[in-house]
């Protein structure tokens, strides 16, 4: 209970003009991490734009929520699943210059089946969600579901075929996308997509975009398809950093 109303507390606060204060002028990220190299762009430029491919519900475990709030980011955020969209639209209610798109990425312009756990829409859940119905049961395998589940107090179903639910989504390519926007130009390309990252990087042709930012999830990656993954980005001009989850390429960021 107490959880929940910090939990309420934290998001309202997040919405005034003393979170905005706080991070436009006080907020220093940690020395070294990816969000000073994100920081710098922002500081050195009048707005970026940005596409978030995976967004979620905007707010929790976001990397860009203080950004968009703060720092004048404008862009689309794109999010398949329909409940976890009408939250996303509401978390960012209210700002100017944002687009949304209740769709997937991919190479085409097509329908997917996409995997979500059936017996819970609360963020650990809907963010466990994946065009790749391994990513859900490796989860499942190594019991992080089912920790999840009993601490938010809900029932699993006694057979577990019955864990895993399946809907075709809309998908559209990133051209299409920018198109339908009107984007003129890309500062920033952001991905979550649980184990769904590298197709959709290798569907966007980094060449015409040429973002000085792409942040992306490398969990999933095998060790080879990170090292060739990446060595592609630095022949492209990017400099790399990883923390223990993600990685960002960026280049010709500004110094302090």
């Amino acid at each position: 209970m107490l959880e929940s109303l910090w939990g309420k507390l934290t998001k309202y606060l997040s919405t005034t003009w003393i979170y905005i204060l706080y991070n436009k002028w006080f907020w220093k990220p940690k020395k070294g991490s990816l969000e000073e190299v994100i920081h710098r762009y922002t500081l050195n430029k009048k707005a970026v734009s940005f596409v978030q491919i995976g967004a979620n519900d905007g707010y929790h475990n976001d990397p860009l929520y203080r950004f968009i709030r703060a720092f004048n980011w404008r862009g689309v955020l794109v999010e398949p699943q329909v409940h976890v969209f009408e939250r996303l639209k509401g978390n960012h209610a209210g700002v100017e210059g944002l687009y949304f798109e209740n769709a997937a990425i991919s190479s085409d312009d097509l329908n997917l089946p996409f995997y979500s756990i059936s017996f819970s829409n609360a963020r650990w859940a809907t963010g466990l969600s994946s065009f790749d119905k391994n990513h859900i049961l490796q989860h499942i395998e190594k019991g992080y579901v089912q920790k999840w589940a009993a601490r938010e107090g809900v029932e699993t179903p006694e057979n577990i075929d019955d864990w895993i639910h399946s809907t075709n989504v809309k998908s559209i390519n990133f051209d299409s996308l920018i198109k339908k926007h009107s984007i003129e130009n890309v500062d920033a390309i952001f991905l979550d997509c649980e184990g769904f990252d590298e197709k959709i990087l290798c569907s966007i042709d980094i060449d015409k975009y040429s973002p000085c930012l792409i942040f992306f999830e490398y969990f999933h990656f095998t060790d080879e398809s990170l090292i060739k993954l990446n060595n592609e980005f630095r022949k492209k001009g990017y400099s790399i950093i990883k923390d223990h989850m993600d990685v960002l390429a960026y280049k010709n960021a500004p110094q302090n």
